[in-house]
């Protein structure tokens, strides 16, 4: 068993001013917003240039030949999980604030209506451990534009890969590997933890950043175990916190 192994989860090692931090956009977040007009409302997302999140839902359905649990993080207004559940899926959103009662476009208000309220989890993904709404055995995760927003990226993926089933999917854009850690770790790290770990990220697409993860596709193989990042969170003067 390898040092990694044995890792606690990055959450479970956060000092406190890195949860404190957390805290604190959390609470920012809950305040209700009125101008909320861009992400969220369409029923797919394009991941990649020419890729998009549906390709995926229709691999993973002809994979395992049932509809399929999903998960968006920041799922905005919710268009993303409303046409999965049209499809016959088990689908949530989850968002720090519940963007379905925040926008006042009429093209948007009837389509965040019509989301159901126990397919729309408020809460923040950093913290995911903690919320009961939320399965542990996805068959694909997705998330467009929101990891670039956390605290905490690297912490936030294991949680999401602790989460998926066997041969279950998660597909995050813009991933940066090195935000607020130490020692500062690489994309090809990155991609080398998942794949010790038991994950095929065959599929990832790389900036010309080495920082930075345009996209990751990772699939959780049969026997995989946890995802532990062997880095620890920067407190000194020139970290975030």
């Amino acid at each position: 068993m390898s040092v990694i192994d044995t890792l606690p989860p990055l959450y479970m090692r956060r000092p406190p001013a890195v949860s404190e931090e957390i805290a604190l956009e959390a609470r920012m977040a809950a305040v209700p917003v009125t101008t909320y007009k861009y992400y969220g409302q369409g029923t797919d997302y394009e991941l990649a240039p020419g890729f998009f999140a549906s390709e995926l839902v229709a691999q993973q359905t002809a994979k395992f030949d049932r509809p399929l649990r999903i998960l968006d993080i920041g799922a905005g207004v919710g268009g993303f999980v409303l046409e999965r559940l049209a499809e016959g899926h088990t689908a949530q959103g989850l968002s720090l604030h519940d963007y379905r009662k925040a926008t006042h476009r009429p093209e948007l208000a009837e389509q965040a209506d019509s989301v159901p309220d126990d397919a729309y989890v408020v809460g923040d993904a950093q913290n995911m451990h903690g919320l009961r709404q939320l399965r542990d055995d996805y068959d694909l995760v997705v998330s467009r534009w929101t990891f670039p927003h956390m605290i905490d990226q690297l912490g936030t993926l294991e949680q999401v890969a602790d989460r998926l089933g066997p041969g279950g999917i998660v597909a995050v854009t813009r991933l940066a590997t090195d935000f607020g850690y130490t020692p500062w770790i690489d994309a090809q790290e990155v991609i080398e933890t998942l794949e010790k770990a038991g994950f095929d990220t065959n599929g990832s697409v790389f900036s010309d950043d080495d920082l930075v993860i345009a996209l990751l596709i990772a699939e959780r193989g049969e026997d995989a175990g946890n995802v532990r990042f062997p880095v620890e969170f920067r407190t000194d003067e020139h970290s975030r916190y």
